[in-house]
């Protein structure tokens, strides 16, 4: 017998129909929000990533400037923190030496200068983001944060150009300057300062066109050996075309050695009158090689034949020519070296560090001697 549902009982199913839709709704509705959420702390993150960057760069930059103070170190790294968003608050600012990350910057006598150890500053940027359904998952608001570590060190590179200076200088005597000082290259292999007392160290006369690595033995090789014109040519007027140079580590045999040597050369002196107050780049060496050396360690034979000598360059210093001397028996050229500054982002952690060299800053995953 056929029987009809009940108006009552079909009600009832299209009520439960409505529940479970309302159901199944809010669950999608949670799950978008929440994707949504989730979406929203990342994208905040990746911007907390940028601001740590920016903020770490900007603090190793300030770290490279002579005479500066942990204020104002803290100073820049909390003006590109903010410009990034992150909440000034919740971030923290620290020195990192080799090995380990350091203090707060902020626990330091803030108008003293940084610690001699410091060598970076490492940012953790951080930012509270709401989410709004939050209340889900037992809270509302989450914390989006991010880190980057950036070091200051000698420039790894350089370009020698028509602002190049063919005297190269060793490392021991730059560390003894102070920005500003003055010394006297003499035709000679002396170097002293402005009241003619010896620095102890060595100088070379440099051959452009003869730049040598283990990697890259010949293809930079115009001139194998480096006459008095020539010479005189690039202290007029520096290297054309330019040429890419890379900086070694002290000690090592990797990076550039340029061809040179440490004769008097008395017409060159009185061609740096060309350069009378100009800003000029030199390159710094760590020691003197010969062919035989090198060949010694495993290296290709340099073109220039042996018994020549190779300067191992592992930084870069400018300096201003301020006076040339060439009357009388005593030659010389004044330089004063210049205040140190941000050339690239390409370091060399195991340069010749010091406060008069060029230097670079870079973004680092880990610290060099960790």
């Amino acid at each position: 017998m056929l029987r009809l549902r009940s108006p009552s009982t079909a009600a009832g199913q299209r009520g439960q129909a409505l529940a479970l839709y309302l159901v199944g709704a809010v669950a999608v509705l949670a799950c978008i929000g929440v994707a949504l959420d989730g979406s929203n702390v990342y994208l905040q993150r990746r911007g907390m990533q940028n601001a740590s960057d920016s903020a770490a760069l900007a603090g190793a930059r300030t770290l490279a400037v002579t005479n500066i103070t942990n204020a104002e170190v803290l100073a820049a790294v909390r003006q590109y923190a903010e410009t990034g968003g992150a909440d000034w608050a919740n971030t923290e600012a620290r020195y990192v030496s080799q090995q380990q990350e350091l203090s707060p910057i902020k626990d330091y006598e803030q108008g003293s200068g940084p610690p001699v150890e410091a060598i970076g500053v490492r940012v953790r940027a951080r930012k509270t983001v709401s989410v709004v359904f939050g209340f889900l998952l037992g809270h509302s608001k989450k914390t989006a944060g991010a880190e980057a570590t950036a070091l200051v060190g000698p420039a790894r590179q350089a370009t020698l150009d028509g602002t190049a200076f063919p005297v190269t200088l060793e490392d021991d005597i730059v560390q003894a300057l102070h920005p500003g000082q003055r010394l006297q290259i003499w035709d000679d292999d002396r170097v002293t300062d402005d009241n003619g007392t010896a620095i102890p160290g060595h100088r070379g006369w440099l051959n452009f066109e003869n730049l040598y690595s283990k990697t890259d033995p010949s293809s930079r090789v115009v001139v194998k050996s480096m006459s008095n014109d020539d010479l005189m040519d690039w202290v007029k007027g520096g290297r054309t075309p330019p040429v890419k140079i890379i900086a070694g580590a002290v000690g090592g045999t990797d990076g550039d050695f340029i061809l040179g040597d440490a004769g008097t050369r008395t017409s060159a002196v009185n061609s740096a009158n060309a350069r009378l107050w100009q800003t000029v780049l030199v390159p710094i060496f760590d020691a003197i090689y010969t062919a035989e050396d090198m060949q010694n360690l495993g290296s290709p034979a340099p073109p220039g034949g042996f018994g020549q000598t190779y300067y191992h360059i592992v930084a870069f210093a400018k300096f201003r020519i301020v006076d040339v001397v060439t009357t009388g028996a005593d030659k010389y050229i004044v330089g004063q070296l210049i205040a140190p500054e941000v050339v690239d982002s390409s370091a060399n952690w195991g340069g010749a560090l010091s406060d008069e060299t060029l230097l670079a800053v870079s973004l680092v995953d880990t610290l060099p001697g960790g």
